[in-house]
């Protein structure tokens, strides 16, 4: 099985047809993204504009985005973002997201796109790869501890906050 990994590219100052093909590129990772949220038992939407946000949202820098493919047939995404550690004030990467197809699983495709997020994180001066998994997904975090990780145990806590009129994510695409 050859797999290939790709970062999604776009650049902030990309023509239109640049970002259109960077939407073009994630439409099928969206599939992925929906059924990432269903695994991890999230009752999180995927948004209807999902593709437009993060070609956005890649072409200022804020989130990577790398596909593993076979062809034109999209196996598994790993997404990332930096982060700064105020305790250190050194910036890290964050791997939001880490999924593979449950087709593909055992077959390395995971492992190539840790790889991947590992490589860019070293690549920007990152210092540290930080990421979570549920307590219940044991194959996630067997996955983890043979790639070398340590495991840091936090309660993770997330709280909804209602944007303004001006902060809204679609008030931003109308400006």
């Amino acid at each position: 099985m050859s797999v290939t990994v790709r970062q999604v590219r776009a650049r902030a100052r990309a023509r239109a047809r640049a970002r259109a093909r960077a939407r073009a590129e994630l439409a099928p990772v969206r599939t992925l993204v929906e059924a990432y949220a269903r695994y991890e038992q999230s009752a999180a939407v995927v948004p209807e504009d999902w593709e437009g946000r993060m070609a956005d949202l890649t072409a200022i820098g804020r989130v990577t985005v790398f596909i593993a493919s076979i062809d034109d047939t999209v196996l598994g995404y790993a997404s990332m973002t930096r982060e700064v550690s105020t305790w250190t004030g050194q910036t890290f990467a964050h791997l939001d997201c880490l999924f593979v197809d449950g087709r593909y699983r055992g077959h390395g495709v995971g492992r190539l796109l840790f790889n991947a997020a590992c490589a860019h994180a070293r690549s920007v001066g990152d210092t540290e790869l930080q990421w979570q998994t549920p307590a219940w997904n044991a194959g996630a975090i067997l996955f983890y501890c043979r790639t070398g990780a340590q495991s840091a145990s936090k309660e993770r806590f997330t709280m909804p906050i209602e944007p303004t009129a001006d902060h809204h994510p679609d008030s931003r695409r109308s400006r």
